[in-house]
């Protein structure tokens, strides 16, 4: 209630044809809110009252600002426990950390009971003994998500810049060895490397042919061959993806684009190793589930693009039966994704945007956003946007009709892979 007005559509109302739909009202957001938010807020929330977008958008937009407000809210998180990039500790202990912040001023309303009070909120949010919901947005396991977990993140992440403000005379942070600008340049010094590598700088120079062709011939090539690999619950988000983003905003597109590929590539993983428990995520609070590039977990759970299951007997025997999606893909196409997505010498693409290597890029193009300024995109990114886009068209591999090209198919090698 302090950040929007009453949705002018119902929880309930799930359009999708554009034609059929009134345009959604773009005062959205409750009077001068955003002249009250940092730019990067008020910057973020303009996604979802943008002036443009058709109904059928709505809720695609609304799923796009959380799962940026997500980021933002564990950047924030990490930068108050000292570490701005890279390697931080695992989120849990990041909250625990914040719990104990202001420990010695501990009175009633003291900056101690603040961070005790956020801390205690961002677990029942965040972790898998809460809801999980941050996991449960970034692995693609949600298409939409209701507006109100947007002005939740929104409202935390400005009680914890006020606490923070509020304890600076108290706790004294310590300075972080790793910048944020290394990482981010490491990053995409990789990105440049997948370049000069002949296999994967086709694929890129086809995702580039792909990006600069009308909008009928993209959308054909994107949404409706795709289509029938991505489910029905993320395809207007796949439309939103390459319609709104993929062209002049690479991090956003990677940000959405990578969470269709991951969940797309978990259910077919999960059908071709008849693994039916995997596709949702109702799972115990010491169980987990598939993912694309199991950033930080991967010793504790199977990953979609890896040759083997990492399972165990009933005797506790590791056994390592083949992944079967190797056969239905093909060990090129998965060797490509590999190389963008899990290989630790690669770019580790979502990875990088989840967990705030490249948040002064994001943040970059959220204020062009604001400014309708879309010119301004580095080579490195603008690669990052070809080859995911050649990654999407890569899932067709599953579909007997794939129309990809099949000499792209053969030249493909890994790159960082193996």
């Amino acid at each position: 209630r302090i950040v929007f007005r009453p949705n002018p559509y119902s929880e309930n109302d799930n359009r999708v044809d554009c034609a059929a739909a009134e345009p959604l009202h773009p005062s959205v957001l409750r009077p001068n809110v955003q002249e009250m938010l940092p730019n990067r807020l008020s910057n973020l929330l303009c996604i979802v009252t943008d002036k443009d977008q058709e109904s059928c958008e709505v809720e695609p937009q609304i799923l796009v600002a959380t799962l940026i407000s997500f980021n933002m809210l564990e950047s924030k998180i990490r930068n108050l426990c000292s570490k701005t990039s890279g390697r931080a500790p695992l989120l849990k202990h990041m909250i625990e950390s914040l719990g104990r912040m202001g420990d010695n001023d501990d009175g009633a309303g003291s900056v101690g009971e603040k961070f005790r009070s956020l801390s205690a909120i961002l677990r029942t949010l965040l972790l898998p003994s809460g809801i999980n919901l941050r996991n449960l947005v970034w692995h693609g396991f949600l298409a939409t998500v209701p507006r109100k977990w947007l002005a939740l993140n929104v409202c935390l992440m400005l009680s914890l810049e006020e606490a923070d403000l509020d304890s600076r005379d108290i706790d004294e942070p310590s300075s972080d060895t790793v910048t944020q600008s290394d990482a981010a340049r490491s990053s995409l010094e990789r990105v440049a490397k997948l370049s000069m590598h002949e296999g994967t700088r086709s694929m890129m120079e086809y995702g580039q042919v792909m990006m600069e062709s009308d909008d009928g011939l993209l959308h054909h090539r994107l949404v409706e061959s795709v289509s029938s690999i991505v489910p029905v619950s993320h395809r207007s988000l796949l439309r939103v993806a390459v319609h709104r983003y993929a062209r002049h905003y690479p991090v956003c597109f990677a940000a959405i684009s990578s969470l269709i590929i991951e969940h797309s590539l978990r259910l077919l993983w999960c059908e071709e190793n008849r693994k039916p428990e995997d596709m949702i995520a109702l799972r115990g609070y010491d169980r987990y589930y598939v993912t694309l590039d199991g950033h930080g977990q991967r010793d504790k759970h199977d990953i979609v693009l890896m040759p083997y299951l990492s399972t165990e007997d009933a005797d506790g025997s590791q056994v390592l039966p083949e992944n079967r999606l190797v056969q239905r893909l093909g060990g090129s196409a998965l060797a490509f994704l590999s190389d963008l997505f899990t290989s630790p010498h690669g770019p580790n693409i979502r990875s990088a945007v989840t967990h705030g290597i490249w948040d002064d890029f994001l943040y970059e193009e959220l204020g062009r956003m604001v400014e309708d300024n879309a010119d301004d995109t580095s080579g490195e990114l603008r690669g990052v946007a070809f080859a995911l886009l050649a990654s999407l068209d890569l899932l067709s591999f599953a579909n007997e009709a794939s129309s990809f090209p099949p000499r792209l198919q053969k030249l493909i090698r890994p790159a960082f892979s193996y």
